[in-house]
């Protein structure tokens, strides 16, 4: 099972790689610099907001 995720995982990685920058040049051509890194960095801020955000505990 640990080579099939391994296997998975490079190949959708591989895929990444090819097909990013293709899609990366598609966007700035219709929408412009500013809206291409905003779309690539949005999901990291989206991700990285709990992290820093503290849990409050739920009373029972």
């Amino acid at each position: 099972m640990i080579a099939f995720t391994v296997a998975l995982t490079t190949t959708v990685c591989m895929g990444a790689m090819a097909h990013g920058p293709f899609a990366f040049g598609l966007v700035v051509d219709h929408l412009g610099y500013a809206a291409t890194w905003a779309m690539l960095i949005l999901p990291v801020v989206v991700t990285a907001v709990p992290l820093f955000c503290p849990k409050v505990p739920h009373s029972a």
